[in-house]
């Protein structure tokens, strides 16, 4: 009788997971599938690496830490910030044994530690000399604008304009009630029409010149149509909302990472939410269009768009840990056979 048992689960099991795999290959998908030529961008020391940070001074530049494991003790990293030049496909040192705390996409300033030193300069283009800036002055030229939230607010910054999304106080359940707030530090305090439990943490994207507020989809709502829209917001208050098609959260997964690009809204999706794990990767939604350009089984995490919208990096990754296969990759939208 178990063995019967055990048999009758087995042909469940297979024949859950046969649909599956006749699903993915014969069934219809729900989008289509261009893959875009994408660029490894190589390190000086290895594999340029860390958890990603960088960002764009200009549609040509990137710069960003490239930290790999010493060949020594446990524990110890070689560091460098490095800049790569997108036009020319070239990678060269801006500094030894620094590592790369923030930028200022916008003014240009780079905040740098070197040993137990930090150091906030400014960064010409295209000539990339460092030019430090006095310790007085750090506040009105830092790495971003630090308009402070009240201490009586419970809200997030918008990083490179003086204003800050309010999103109330915890009701007895647990969570923030109402609808969020823009408050600006000249021009008062407005309701948008952005339920406050959604606020995250503001995203800049350059590109747009608007903040993600809810950028990812991990902690909104179980409800699929709520989870499916999304919202922007600009300087001066005004509040977009997106939404994506339908059947994306039914048949593609968790969004991980959004942002604009020419050719639309770049997506990044974990995947398997419902039918099926081989819908993950970076899609393009433009319209009720939606595009699979990069699909791979590692993570890929921390896209960042250049200024023009034409260059979109990203890190792949076989795990999140910083001592972890990783690799900064481009994809250009711009070029002849990204169509």
């Amino acid at each position: 009788m178990k063995g019967i048992l055990l048999i009758t689960v087995f042909l469940c099991s297979f024949q859950a997971q046969a649909a599956s795999w006749f699903e993915e290959i014969f069934g219809e998908k729900k989008f289509s599938q261009n893959t875009l030529p994408v660029i490894d961008i190589p390190g000086e020391q290895g594999p340029v690496t860390d958890n990603f940070f960088g960002a764009w001074l200009d549609k040509d530049t990137l710069i960003l830490n490239n930290i790999v494991p010493s060949e020594g003790e446990k524990r110890k990293w070689k560091k460098k910030i490095v800049i790569w030049n997108q036009s020319k496909k070239e990678i060269h040192t801006l500094m030894d044994d620094a590592y790369l705390h923030c930028v200022n996409q916008l003014t240009g300033h780079v905040k740098i530690q070197s040993g137990s030193s930090i150091k906030l300069y400014e960064i010409s283009i295209p000539g990339l000399e460092l030019k430090e800036v006095p310790q007085p002055a750090w506040e009105k030229n830092q790495c971003m604008d630090y308009f402070f939230v009240p201490k009586d607010k419970r809200g997030y910054r918008l990083g490179y304009h003086r204003a800050y999304i309010e999103y109330g106080v915890l009701d007895e359940s647990g969570t923030h009630h109402g609808n969020a707030f823009w408050v600006h530090e000249k021009f008062g305090r407005n309701e948008i029409g952005m339920p406050a439990k959604y606020v995250q943490l503001p995203i800049y994207d350059r590109y747009a010149n608007k903040y993600w507020l809810n950028r990812t989809s991990l902690s909104m709502s179980s409800a699929i149509i709520e989870k499916s829209t999304y919202y922007l917001i600009d300087e001066n208050g005004v509040l977009e909302k997106i939404k994506l098609p339908d059947f994306y959260m039914n048949h593609i997964g968790v969004v991980y990472g959004a942002a604009f690009t020419r050719k639309g809204i770049l997506l990044n999706s974990a995947g398997g939410r419902v039918n099926s794990s081989h819908f993950s990767g970076l899609f393009l939604l433009n319209g009720d269009q939606l595009v699979r350009i990069y699909g791979k089984d590692e993570n890929v995490d921390a896209l960042t768009v250049s200024p023009d919208g034409c260059a979109a990096a990203f890190v792949e990754s076989n795990s999140y840990l910083l001592a972890s296969r990783k690799a900064v990759k481009i994809i250009n939208f711009c070029e002849k056979d990204a169509k």
